[in-house]
């Protein structure tokens, strides 16, 4: 029975391809798929199936196809409540799954090796855990110190922030970099509770306050990172037993992850003169033109951007990868405005192609190496995908020796993995390579320290 249930599971996929097959008959006046892209679909389904069933290459696959259902589905949706608005769903979703059978054939062969069934525990720490959990602790307290004055202490859900002023908001720039404690102690509470060095109490008391904290601002992105990176980690730390003992409560957590999804984008377009029905109706949806709404842009932009903007975009997309990872002080003797290379990514000639005063309009990694490389660039960006997918499967099937910093970079770095199909550019690395150089910042100032 267990092994039924975790086959299905495996194949999750299957029904949002379903549903979107259902919505797009009733709903839909225009194709969304065709040949080309059925192909690829069964192409990219009998590899996966073919393939060695590692952890995260299960997850990331089912990712990838339910990200593409429901952001098919946004389509449909956003076609019907806005005139005028058109996207080439079908080039588009051809790359997608051009992607989808690069990354699953590529996947296949750089897991072949691996046992999935192994997963071992970690044997080597080499980091003080009661050290860094002081030093995350005040992180936290010092970004809430800088961001509740600003945001108010009810805001998205009392009503202070809306997606009228959320931009307007003066927020320090050193709370994103203080909110990456969340994740590096989501494992560490897990390694320690595995261990019954800390109770339930605690980790029940850091869900609420990273909950409480990084959604408060009308942002998801942040707690994703926390949850994703500490399921991830008990895996990986072969505390599958630990995930069976308290299912309950990661169910829980996990749905509420997922009600969250909906609800915030619904909490930030409420506003007074909200009134008419079309207005309210606009209001209640907005969840649906929220959740995957990049795949959507990302049709989107193959009609709006000219020419000209796509090349910008082209030659600007190596250093809006790569230049947020580097210092300011480093690039200013070069005279390169940081800052400026940064607004040369695809989100920012889509923020104004949509006549957006605030926030960038991301399209995600997918689109973004087409218009870097054409498909040159989606084949190249699925073998880059699937080379980091099995990189992480490779830390959580290893056998002994097993390190705790490789399996909390693990599980950090499935999070931008994950990322990838909603992404932009200049966020891309920027997260990893922080949590990276916090990890190794602690593990240093810890030795420099009297004992």
């Amino acid at each position: 029975m267990t092994s039924r249930i975790l086959t299905l599971a495996r194949y999750s996929f299957v029904l949002f391809l379903v549903l979107l097959w259902y919505l797009q008959s009733e709903l839909g006046q225009d194709p969304v798929v065709d040949d080309w892209v059925l192909l690829g679909l069964a192409t990219s389904t009998g590899l996966f199936a073919l393939s060695n069933k590692t952890f995260f290459h299960v997850l990331y696959f089912n990712y990838l196809v339910i990200w593409f259902s429901v952001g098919t589905i946004n389509y449909v949706i956003v076609r019907l409540i806005w005139d005028g608005w058109d996207a080439d769903i079908i080039t588009y979703n051809r790359l997608y799954a051009l992607f989808l059978v690069v990354y699953s054939g590529a996947t296949s062969v750089f897991t072949r090796r691996l046992d999935a069934s192994q997963i071992a525990p970690i044997t080597y720490v080499g980091m003080d855990l009661r050290f860094a959990t002081r030093v995350c602790i005040v992180m936290i307290v010092v970004a809430a110190a800088l961001l509740l004055p600003a945001v108010g202490w009810t805001g998205v859900f009392g009503g202070e922030i809306t997606n009228e002023n959320r931009f307007d908001v003066q927020v320090s720039p050193l709370v994103p970099r203080l909110m990456l404690a969340f994740p590096l102690l989501a494992c560490i509470l897990a390694y320690r509770f595995a261990r019954r060095e800390v109770g339930g109490v605690a980790v029940a008391a850091f869900v609420f306050v990273a909950f409480y904290l990084m959604t408060v601002f009308g942002v998801r992105f942040g707690f994703f990172q926390t949850v994703v990176t500490g399921v991830v980690f008990l895996v990986a730390s072969a505390q599958v037993r630990l995930l069976r003992a308290y299912r309950a409560t990661i169910v829980a957590l996990l749905s509420a992850m997922f009600v969250l999804q909906l609800v915030v984008p619904i909490l930030r377009n409420v506003d007074d003169t909200t009134s008419s029905e079309v207005e309210q109706l606009t209001t209640l949806t907005s969840f649906l033109r929220s959740f995957a709404g990049e795949h959507r842009d990302a049709a989107a932009s193959l009609v709006i951007l000219s020419e000209s903007e796509k090349r910008a975009i082209a030659d600007n997309y190596v250093a809006s990868v790569v230049l947020p990872i580097v210092p300011s002080p480093v690039l200013a003797p070069f005279g390169i405005d940081k800052a400026q290379a940064m607004e040369g990514g695809a989100a920012y000639f889509m923020q104004r192609a949509y006549n957006v005063e605030y926030g960038a309009i991301r399209i995600g990694g997918i689109a973004e190496t087409y218009l870097y490389l054409g498909c040159f660039g989606v084949v190249l960006a699925a073998l880059v995908n699937a080379y980091a997918a099995s990189r992480i499967d490779r830390v959580i099937h290893q056998r002994e020796p097993k390190s705790f910093a490789a399996v909390a970079f693990a599980a950090y770095g499935s999070v931008w993995v994950l990322y990838f199909p909603a992404s932009q550019s200049n966020m891309l690395l920027g997260g990893f390579a922080g949590f990276v150089v916090m990890y190794y910042a602690l593990v240093g100032v810890r030795r420099l320290l009297p004992t």
